[in-house]
């Protein structure tokens, strides 16, 4: 059996996964997990930031992507972009929460709310930083089945190693990135607090 049976031949088998009801209930684990540390601002929050885009890309990216509207190496492009997104707002994590604090202190001024200051708790976890690898690994396999395709066009219509790798290797990080959301617990030695106004 050569390279590319075997990578079809594993592609194959985790294509009979129904990967519709597994992000769904990724999703849900997320939400149970975001519940379960609503005491804890600072995992609250970078569970959120992942699980808003994720319930977005279900609900709404996906079906657009996999309409057949969007060539299919745009697909893999416009994933990446999604991640470098998501990547984002994990890295600039102080800042994001730093912008919603300061919208929500002009939206209390706007109503005439007695509230002139907010902070937040905010510490890197340890997991978050295997969160971002996850990210990073990720953006790079789209951009490298992305570059496939014109390869596929103008060298060899057998340039499809990492097209037949992509559903397995995405499966596996998103069970590593499930993985380590979950097992956040909250660290508050290493939390320092910011304050907006």
């Amino acid at each position: 059996m050569d390279v590319l049976s075997f990578l079809k031949f594993i592609d194959g088998y985790v294509a009979t996964f129904d990967h519709v009801l597994i992000n769904n209930l990724f999703c849900l684990a997320l939400a149970i997990s975001a519940i379960l540390n609503k005491k804890d601002s600072n995992i609250l929050f970078v569970i959120s930031l992942i699980l808003t885009p994720k319930l977005f890309d279900i609900l709404i990216l996906n079906k657009i992507l996999l309409s057949g509207a969007v060539p299919n190496y745009s697909v893999f492009l416009l994933y990446s972009l999604y991640d470098a997104l998501v990547l984002s707002l994990i890295l600039y994590r102080a800042n994001v929460m730093r912008l919603l604090l300061t919208l929500k202190l002009k939206l209390f001024d706007v109503f005439n709310i007695n509230n002139n200051s907010a902070s937040f708790n905010y510490a890197r976890h340890v997991n978050e930083y295997k969160i971002i690898v996850i990210f990073i690994i990720s953006i790079i396999i789209n951009l490298i089945v992305a570059a496939e395709y014109p390869l596929r066009w103008h060298v060899s219509n057998e340039i499809l190693y990492f097209y037949y790798l992509y559903s397995p290797l995405k499966f596996g990080l998103n069970i590593a990135l499930f993985f380590w959301v979950l097992t956040m617990k909250s660290n508050e030695q290493n939390t320092s607090r910011s304050k907006c106004r």
